[in-house]
C-alpha cells in the first residue's frame, strides 16, 4: 500500500494491511452463516403474529435484556403528516473531561438550546450555555483522595441531566397555546451509564433527579423523544431468543449477536415504524411507571436513497396516547427528511454544543491565567510535558 507523498504516519502499514486483510476474509467467510441466522430470526418474528400476546405471558427467565412488546411485534405503521404550525425543541451537550495529567482537575460542559417554530415567521432560538466545574457543591473529598466531581462518569451524568433540564425549560418557554410541540433529546433516555458509578447513594440520587425531570414533561403534557442513529440494541432479538427457548448456554443456531435494526430493515418501507416495545433495563425501575422508556424503530431515508434504521425512545405515557405517538412519529420523519436521515434540529443542536480543539486550548489558558491571579499553582505531569515537545 502506497501512501500519498508528504503524508506522514507512525503506523506500521505493512503489518496493519495484513491484519485488515485477515479481518475482511473472516467477515466474508462468516457472511453466509450470518445471513442464514438473520433469515431464521425474521421467520420467528413473523411466526409471532397473532400469538405474541399469549406467548409473552409465559414466565421466561433469561439472563439477557428482553423487550416487552406493547403492540404486535410484526406490525408496521405508516407516518401521519406533521402538523403545521408546530414547535420543535432540542438540546445537546459536549464536555471537556478532567485531565488527570493536569492540576487542578477541572471540566467544562457546553449545552446547546434550539427551538424552531415551523409554519410561522417567528425567529428560532439558537444558543448555548457553558458551565465550568467542579462547583462548590462538588468539592467533596473522599478517603481515596479523589474529588467526586472530577470523575468522567460524573461529568457525563451531569451533562445528561443539564441537557434534560435545559430541554424542559426551553420547551416551556417556546411553547405556544394550541400549537403541537415535540422535544428531541440527544442519545438514550435510559440512564445505562449511571450503573458505572460505584457510589450507590450518588447513583440513586442522580437517577431520581433524572426521573423527576421526566415526570415534569408528563405533567405538562410535553412529548419527549430521543433518536439514536445506527443503534446496536438487541432487545427485540432477545425477546425472540427467549420465546424460542434459548438460554445462557451457547447453541449452534443461537440468534445472539443479531441486531434489532437488521431484524426489521427488510420489513419496513421508508418512514414506516415498527411496533412499540418497553425496555426491561433495571435502571427503569427507578422511573415512574408512566415514564418508563419504550422504543420503536423507524426506517429513515437520505436524499440519495440511502437507508438506515433509527431507534426512537419515548416515555410510556406518550405510547398510551395514540395521537401523541402519531405526532412524535410524524415529527421524527419530518426532521429526518430535513436532516438527510438524521433529525435536522439535533444536527443543529450538535453544531452549537460541540467543543473543538481550539476551544479546549482556550479553556485551559483562561483557567491557568485566572489561577495565577489568585496565586494558585497549576501543575502538569511529566508525561503531559513530554507530549508537548519533540524528543529529538
Amino acid at each position: 500500500m502506497q501512501l500519498k507523498k508528504g503524508l506522514a504516519t507512525t503506523l506500521n502499514i505493512r503489518q496493519l494491511s495484513n491484519q485488515i486483510a485477515e479481518y475482511c476474509a473472516l467477515r466474508h467467510e462468516g457472511r453466509s452463516a450470518r445471513h442464514q441466522r438473520l433469515h431464521s430470526a425474521r421467520k420467528c418474528l413473523r411466526d409471532l403474529s397473532g400469538t405474541w400476546h399469549e406467548q409473552c405471558q409465559r414466565q421466561l427467565r433469561v439472563p439477557f435484556l428482553m423487550a416487552t412488546p406493547i403492540e404486535d411485534p410484526t406490525g408496521v405503521h405508516v407516518p401521519a403528516m406533521r402538523p403545521t404550525p408546530m414547535t420543535a425543541v432540542a438540546t445537546d451537550g459536549s464536555q471537556i473531561y478532567p485531565d488527570r495529567h493536569l492540576e487542578p482537575h477541572v471540566y467544562l460542559i457546553n449545552i446547546s438550546e434550539i427551538a424552531f417554530q415551523y409554519g410561522t415567521l417567528e425567529k428560532p432560538v439558537m444558543r448555548a450555555m457553558t458551565t465550568m466545574g467542579p462547583g462548590p457543591d462538588e468539592m467533596v473529598e473522599h478517603r481515596s483522595g479523589a474529588v467526586l466531581g472530577a470523575k468522567d462518569d460524573m461529568v457525563t451524568a451531569r451533562r445528561d441531566q443539564m441537557e434534560l433540564d435545559a430541554l424542559f425549560n426551553l420547551a416551556e418557554a417556546a411553547r405556544k397555546p394550541n400549537r403541537p410541540i415535540v422535544c428531541f433529546a440527544d442519545g438514550t433516555l435510559i440512564r445505562w451509564m449511571l450503573q458505572r458509578i460505584d457510589l450507590a447513594p450518588v447513583q440513586s440520587a442522580m437517577i431520581a433527579m433524572y426521573a423527576h425531570r421526566l415526570a415534569c414533561f408528563r405533567e405538562q403534557a410535553i412529548p419527549l423523544c430521543s433518536v439514536i442513529s445506527m443503534p446496536n440494541n438487541t432487545e427485540v432479538v432477545n425477546l425472540i431468543r427467549g420465546l424460542r427457548g434459548e438460554t445462557a448456554e451457547w447453541q449452534e443456531d443461537s440468534f445472539a449477536g443479531i441486531l434489532d435494526r437488521r431484524l426489521y430493515d427488510a420489513l419496513l418501507e421508508p418512514w414506516q415504524r415498527t411496533a412499540v416495545f418497553e425496555s426491561a433495563s433495571h435502571v427503569l425501575k427507578e422511573y415512574a411507571p408512566q415514564d418508563r422508556i419504550c422504543f420503536f424503530y423507524v426506517k429513515v431515508q437520505t436524499r440519495h436513497g440511502g437507508i438506515e434504521m433509527a431507534r426512537v425512545e419515548v416515555p410510556h405515557w406518550v405510547v398510551d396516547n395514540e395521537s401523541v405517538l402519531r405526532l412524535v412519529h410524524a415529527a421524527v420523519v419530518s426532521e429526518c427528511g430535513k436532516g438527510d436521515g438524521y433529525p435536522m434540529i439535533l444536527g443543529e443542536a450538535h453544531q452549537h454544543a460541540v467543543i473543538r480543539m481550539q476551544d479546549r486550548q482556550l479553556f485551559y489558558r483562561l483557567v491557568e491565567r485566572a489561577l495565577k491571579d489568585y496565586d494558585v499553582r497549576t501543575r502538569a505531569s511529566r508525561k503531559q510535558f513530554s507530549k508537548q515537545r519533540p524528543v529529538v
